[in-house]
């Protein structure tokens, strides 16, 4: 309630007002995943070396990628139909949309885990490769799949109905920390940090459904509503290109780790995956404001609210830039010492760090180009362009990975991770009008002419 009034006297507009108070409380909760994210970093170096970094990392990034391929775009699509349907004040919709989501994902997922474990037998029994995943975390990817999906769909659906501090809490604190409690209470070896990892996520699953279900049960009393029918197949028609946009963006953040361990073992997957954590931290200004602004530019753009659209996205585009560039500067100067803080021979991941942070601050000074794009009916050009960038990407990986390693792979994924965020911006203001980028001194944002 403090928070509340504060804001209420501030020099901004509304919907500035509720990028701030929302993007607080995400933001919030993104530096306590963060500061999680450091402790199991330590825990799982100081305990298990970089090997068990180099599972865990694996593990992450192969499931990061497994759980939105298995949501087939409606965890992405529920924040924008969620906030459509509450702004018309079809409150009947929300149920049948998560049953009609739910019953789409989850029998997908289960073929996705039973299609890994065929995987699993066939490679070891030495008909097709591995690509260099370990049969215990090939085995753990299998059967947390699912989990995950219905994880990513649940989360999503909270932050559709503006339950911002409970999606964040679901989406990375709550996961990250319990495992990070359970690395330092477990024996074990290399793989005990993964195996903590995925019963967490089953188990933050199925709490995610459960304050699903009831909240839609508030909702449904207060406003006294009956079922409305959806038509489940125009949601799948929305959600495909977003999958594909989703599915693209994710493969862009994890190829390089994939495709180092083709040729690399696990302790250096484990040196290079914490350089890139350590990076990530840069974007978590711009996926704390994503978080609360992206029902909010559905809810003003479908609602004609332009003007008020253009000069939201420009404060973020000022707060984005004056928060990240501090934290650039830092993990530019201090690389070394960052990485060896985590282990002395993390210490040779000092440039990976550099490369990747530049190519972080790239990104999140575009501010909220993927979520603007989804948000206003331009999906499908977005998925043109992050597809475009998987395919530059496994190029540059395949051609700079054998001979410079890890090196190599940040090079690649730090490219492709600018290249991808410039192009959507450029789109947006050929076609909007609205200039995402800030650059003190330099940025003139002229008026939108939102179609």
């Amino acid at each position: 309630m403090k928070l509340k009034k504060l804001l209420r006297k501030l020099p901004v507009k509304k919907g500035q007002r509720e990028l701030v108070g929302g993007g607080a409380v995400a933001f919030a909760y993104r530096i306590l995943g963060f500061l999680f994210t450091y402790g199991l970093m330590l825990a799982i170096a100081r305990r298990f070396g970089p090997e068990g970094n180099g599972y865990y990392n694996l593990f992450t990034a192969w499931m990061a990628v497994l759980g939105v391929l298995a949501t087939l775009g409606l965890s992405s699509s529920n924040v924008r139909s969620v906030a459509e349907y509450s702004a018309k004040g079809e409150w009947g919709r929300l149920r049948p949309l998560h049953n009609g989501v739910l019953r789409a994902v989850i029998p997908f997922a289960v073929l996705l885990g039973l299609g890994f474990l065929a995987w699993r037998q066939l490679a070891r029994m030495g008909v097709v490769g591995d690509g260099g995943i370990p049969s215990p975390v090939m085995l753990a990817m299998a059967l947390v799949v699912p989990f995950s999906a219905a994880l990513l769909v649940n989360v999503e659906f909270i932050r559709g109905m503006k339950r911002v501090a409970v999606s964040e809490l679901l989406r990375s604190p709550a996961v990250l920390g319990l495992t990070f409690l359970a690395v330092l209470a477990i024996p074990g070896g290399p793989m005990a940090p993964v195996a903590a990892n995925a019963v967490i996520t089953g188990c933050c699953a199925l709490l995610g459904l459960y304050l699903v279900r009831r909240y839609l049960g508030g909702i449904e009393a207060r406003h006294q509503t009956e079922p409305l029918p959806i038509n489940m197949r125009e949601h799948l028609m929305l959600a495909l290109p977003m999958i594909v946009t989703a599915l693209a963006s994710s493969l862009n953040g994890r190829l390089d780790t994939i495709m180092l361990a083709w040729y690399r073992p696990s302790d250096v997957i484990g040196i290079y995956g914490t350089a890139v954590k350590i990076s990530i931290g840069i974007e978590f200004v711009i996926g704390a404001i994503k978080t609360i602004a992206m029902p909010k530019i559905a809810e003003m753009y479908h609602s004609g609210r332009h003007k008020e659209l253009r000069e939201t996205l420009d404060y973020a585009a000022k707060l984005v830039f004056w928060t990240t560039a501090p934290v650039t500067l830092v993990l530019l100067v201090f690389a070394r010492p960052i990485m060896g803080f985590v282990g002395p021979e993390f210490a040779e991941g000092a440039l990976v760090l550099r490369i990747m942070t530049l190519a972080h601050f790239i990104s999140a000074s575009s501010g909220m180009v993927g979520a603007f794009l989804n948000m206003t009916g331009s999906q499908v050009a977005f998925s043109r362009i992050v597809v475009t960038a998987v395919a530059v990407n496994i190029g540059l990986n395949l051609l700079l990975i054998p001979p410079y390693g890890m090196t190599g792979a940040a090079v690649a994924a730090g490219t492709t991770l600018s290249l991808w965020n410039i192009a959507g911006a450029i789109f947006i203001y050929r076609k909007h009008g609205i200039n995402m980028y800030y650059i003190p001194w330099l940025t003139k944002h002229r008026p939108a002419h939102v179609d």
